[in-house]
C-alpha cells in the first residue's frame, strides 16, 4: 500500500510540474521567462554626510545597508577612514529605509545631516543650538 501511495504522489507532483510549465507560454506558444526569477536585487549607493557650524563634535546614528544600526562619536564634517567626506554604503536595495541623525555635542552651534541616494539628495536637515539633533530619513527608490 505504501508503494501505491508513493507512486500516486510522484504522479501528482509530476502533473503539477507539467501544469506549471505549461502555464509559462504566451499566445504564440513561446516560453515566457518569469520576471521575478530572472531579476536580481539592484543595489544602490547611499552616502551619509554631516557637517557643523560653530561645532566640530557630534554623535551619529545611521542605518547601514545590512539593516543594522551604527552609532558613534565623530568630528565634523563626517568622513570615512580614507578621509573622504561622507560615509558610502553600496548594498542598499530598492525600498530600503535610510536614516541618519547627528547630535551636536557642544553647547552652541548647528549640525546638518544629508542623505544622497545614487547621486540624488533625498533628505537634508539642520538643527541649531546646543545638543540639538538633526534627523534625515528617506527611502531608496
Amino acid at each position: 500500500m505504501g508503494r501505491v501511495k508513493h507512486s500516486f504522489m510522484t504522479l501528482t507532483a509530476a502533473g503539477f510540474l507539467l501544469a506549471s510549465v505549461a502555464g509559462c507560454a504566451d499566445d504564440s506558444g513561446e516560453a515566457v521567462q518569469n520576471p521575478a526569477a530572472a531579476s536580481t536585487p539592484k543595489t544602490h549607493e547611499v552616502i551619509y554626510a554631516a557637517d557643523g557650524e560653530g561645532t566640530k563634535d557630534a554623535s551619529y546614528t545611521l542605518r547601514s545597508d545590512n539593516g543594522g544600526t551604527v552609532q558613534g562619536d565623530i568630528d565634523l564634517p563626517l568622513k570615512n577612514k580614507a578621509g573622504d567626506v561622507g560615509l558610502t554604503f553600496k548594498g542598499f536595495g530598492s525600498g530600503d529605509m535610510v536614516y541618519l541623525s547627528i547630535q551636536n555635542a557642544n553647547a552652541s552651534g548647528s549640525v546638518t545631516c544629508q542623505i544622497i541616494v545614487d547621486g540624488v539628495e533625498v533628505s537634508r536637515n539642520t538643527s541649531s543650538g546646543g545638543y540639538k539633533i538633526a534627523t534625515c530619513t528617506g527611502k531608496v527608490p
